[in-house]
Parts: structure tokens; sequence; C-alpha cells
């Protein structure tokens, strides 16, 4: 599996500092409302446009961010590689996506051994009288420990280690119980109440037509009178299995993996869709059983598999082979999967292992599936980018505001363009009030055919507030700011030296009067 490379020497000094963690490549505008708020940077503002003397001046938000702060707490999700003379950024899968099934355990024998149980009474009072050939009472008793969970699966032979346990009570006279396991016999003196074991390590068991142990127990006491035989039970731990030869029709592994995207985790503040170009996903398979490997894949997006589904996808790896399936919008909806801003993406593989005929499992024989995908940071979009709620203090002089404006001032370097709405709300029902668009808010850099922003655009734009909108703010309590994102139908590439200084605030001439 691929693994995060490493950044440049330094490009993380610095930052020792405890900051909200701001994720994703879009969340440059996302970060500048909810990582950045506690620092009012208002001397940056430019008021040498404003007409109006800044008799109040109130910040409502600012962020100074790069792309590459995005992504430094991301490395082990994040690929960084050179294009020409451009640093560029893929997202993948982290290291730790393999799951491996051993066929025996999943064959139910795990790694703590099996147990099974059961008991049997005697028939309580027995004429011993004159007994039988050799002068002896005898009674077989056959058991069978099942092994098969399933009909389809049927196990004909099997090397382990097993331990059988037996307790009795009732037993007025002394009785030999013989235990024969396929032919490994014990016997055990029995008499009143009491508890014995006996087993073997590494030795081979057959097992009967419906896949199961058969276990004799034949209980034996001296001729002569009369006499009890009591209750018998037992149990039998199967443990170091090896070597299973068996016929599987149907050996269902259910394996269900999350793939998390924590550095997309906001792309679902995107209202529109973000079209990424090219993303690709591979499923790996590493088969090292005599098994065949029956799967169909599926991935959904949003928490808990809730969204877009990728599909089923079936196919087949032979015993003893390796395989890799690639998805990608040549072949799947993997692209549409991405754009509906997941947070998470939900791997699930109906696997199910067959066999042709009579096949021999042993312990290494293991099933090893991996999921691997690729999102270089190359994409279309054109929609509203969800925008927090920025709670204003009460401001005495808001009642004094004879003029105001909305200012914002914006340097930017990324290949994107937008818009943004300040919406204020009341401060008692938080109803909206008002709402005022500021167009064109980012100044579009020069970008080149790549899709790469070549230079940095700064601008400051002002919107005059109309005297409704000075009334509203007597009772504004809150502040929504909003963006509207475009990369002017381009699939545009984000790098590393990429950033986005902007600023906005209200800034008002008071008239006072005394």
């Amino acid at each position: 599996m691929r693994k995060g490379a490493e950044k440049a020497p330094g490009r993380n000094k610095g930052r020792g500092m405890n900051r909200r963690s701001i994720t994703g490549w879009l969340m440059v505008v996302a970060g500048m409302l909810t990582g950045c708020l506690d620092s009012l940077e208002t001397d940056k503002i430019d008021f040498s446009t404003v007409e109006i003397a800044p008799s109040l001046m109130l910040p409502l938000a600012t962020a100074n961010v790069t792309v590459g702060y995005l992504f430094d707490e991301q490395e082990n999700a994040v690929e960084y590689y050179t294009d020409g003379d451009v640093e560029k950024i893929k997202l993948h899968a982290v290291h730790d996506t393999t799951s491996k099934y051993s066929i025996i355990e999943e064959m139910g024998f795990d790694r703590g051994g099996r147990t099974m149980t059961g008991s049997c009474s005697l028939g309580g009072v027995v004429d011993f009288g004159s007994g039988g050939e050799g002068g002896k009472v005898a009674r077989n008793i056959d058991i069978t420990m099942p092994i098969n969970e399933s009909r389809q699966n049927v196990i004909e032979s099997m090397e382990c280690d097993y331990e059988f346990a037996i307790a009795w009570t009732g037993f007025t006279r002394k009785t030999v119980v013989t235990v024969d396991v396929d032919g490994n016999k014990t016997s055990i003196d029995v008499e009143g109440n009491g508890s014995d074991r006996t087993g073997e390590k590494g030795v081979r068991i057959r097992l009967g037509s419906e896949g199961e142990i058969a276990v004799r127990l034949s209980v034996e006491s001296e001729a002569g009178g009369q006499g009890d035989w009591g209750s018998i039970s037992y149990s039998m731990k199967i443990d170091n299995v090896d070597n299973v030869k068996a016929k599987i029709g149907g050996l269902e592994l259910g394996n269900q993996t999350y793939i998390s995207l924590a550095y997309m985790s906001e792309f679902r503040r995107i209202m529109k869709k973000v079209e990424f170009k090219e993303p690709k996903m591979w499923l790996r398979t590493w088969n090292k059983t005599p098994l065949y490997c029956d799967m169909t894949p599926r991935v959904t997006t949003g928490v808990g598999g809730e969204g877009t589904s990728m599909g089923d996808f079936e196919y087949i790896v032979g015993p003893r082979k390796d395989d890799v399936q690639t998805y990608d919008y040549n072949n799947s909806n993997f692209d549409a999967v991405l754009s509906v801003s997941p947070d998470t993406l939900v791997y699930k593989s109906g696997t199910v292992m067959t066999s042709k005929g009579e096949v021999v499992i042993s312990k290494g024989d293991s099933l090893i599936q991996g999921y691997e995908y690729l999102i270089p940071l190359e994409f279309r979009i054109d929609g509203d980018v969800d925008g927090d709620t920025i709670e204003i203090s009460d401001v005495p002089e808001i009642s004094n505001i004879k003029r105001a404006k909305i200012i914002v001032t914006c340097c930017n370097g990324l290949p994107l363009g937008g818009s943004l709405s300040v919406m204020m709300l009341d401060k008692d029902d938080k109803t909206e009030l008002s709402s005022i668009m500021v167009k064109d808010v980012l100044p579009e850099p020069t970008i080149d055919e790549r899709g790469v922003a070549r230079d940095e655009k700064t601008k400051t734009v002002t919107v005059d507030l109309t005297e409704e909108n000075i009334s509203d703010l007597q009772r504004v309590g809150y502040v929504i700011v909003r963006f509207y994102m475009t990369s002017y139908g381009k699939f545009i590439v984000p790098t590393l030296g990429n950033k986005l200084q902007i600023d906005i605030a209200l800034a008002a001439e008071l008239s006072f009067t005394y």
C-alpha cells in the first residue's frame, strides 16, 4: 500500500501552537470562518478606498492560510509530487488498508480452539447379574461432535490437538469408561462422583459424512448384583487445527472495512457538486489458499455507508493467485461517489470462498484484501459553501450609525474566484434581517493551461449598506458569511504555494447628538 510521502524539511516548523484542524483543499474558505475568528487583524483592511471616516470599525472575519498549511496534519494521507516547476498534491488511502483472513479460523477453528459439550444418562439402576461374556456388563454410547456450520462445507479429516473431558455422578460401583476418538482410545476409571480428561496432540481425525467427529464411550463394570450407572457429561476441545481435507461450497467472509476521509470531512459543506479529474480506486486481493475467491465489492459514501453507491462489481480470483481491480471514471462511477462531498467512504465486500472438489487447507492459507485510492487535487467546482454563524458582541454605538459599508480586502493566490454574502440575523430569534451580496470578491489570478495559479491578485471591495440595513443593525446579534466558489468551468490545481488572505469588516460613520 502507498504511504504518505515525506514533506520537505522545515515545512512544519514553527507551528507548535494548538490550533483547530482545518482540512481539505476547500477549507481555505471554511477555515477563514471556523479556524481564525480569534485573530481579527483589522490593521490589514485597506481603508484608502473608503469614502467615510471609520468612526466605528467592526471586524467580522479574517483568515491568512496556505494550501500547504491545510495539509500539514494529514501527512499519512497526502502525497506531494513535482510536476515540472509545480509542487502538487494527491490524496490517497492510508497504509493500514488491508485485512487478513485465516481460512481455518473462518471455518470456525479460532485461535483459542473450539469446544463442544453434551451429556448422557446411562439409565440409573442396572442388574449386573451374572454378566455377559467375560463376566462383564457393557454398554456402548455413540456421540457426535458437529464441526461444520453449513452443509455446503464438509470436512473429511483434519490434523489437530484434542482434549476430551468427562464428569460423572451416581456410579455405585467401579466402572471403566473407554473414550474412542477415531481409534485413539483411553480408559478412565469411574466410581462415585468425579471427573477426568484425556487427549492427543497432532493426530489426524476422520469425520463422518455430515462433517462430524464420532466419539464412542464404552462403559464396562464387573458382573454381580445390582448397582447404579449414573450420568456422564462431556466436552471436547479442538485446537491447533491444520491440514484440513474438505469440500468447500460456500465459506462466507463477513469482512467490512471503513475508509476514513478525514481530510475530506468538510466536503459536505459544499452545496453543489465537486468534479474530480480522473480519481482512481484499486481493490487488491492476495489469495494464498487453494480456494476460489468470489467477491462482490461495494463502495458507498457518507457516515455508516449512507449516500451514493459505486455499485456491485463481481470478480473471481483463482487459487494461489493475486489480483488488482481498478475502478475509475471509465468503468465505474467512482468520480460521482466523490462528487457528493463525502466525509467517509465505506468499503464492504461480499466474499465467498469455494472449491471445485476436495482441497487441503493448511494453517498458513489466508486471504488478504485491501483497497487504495488516489485522488489528484485537480477538480472543477461551482457552488455554495456553508458559512459559520459568527456572534457579534453588543456595540452601543450601533444606534448612532449614520453611514456604513461592508469592506472586504482579499489577496488571492488560489485558482478560484468567488463572491460572498453577509447575512444579518436577529439577536433574539436568529431570523434573517438583511442579506448583503459582495460579488467577485476573490480576484481571479492568472491561471495557466494546467489550471495552476501563476500569481496573486489583491482587491478591496466595498458595499454600501442601505438605510434598511442600518436600521436592522440595531437588532443584529449574529452574522453568517457564505461564499460562492467557482473554477470558471476549468479543472484547477491547488498547489502548496497557493494562499489566501481575506479580511471582512463593517466600517461605519457615527453621528452623535449632544
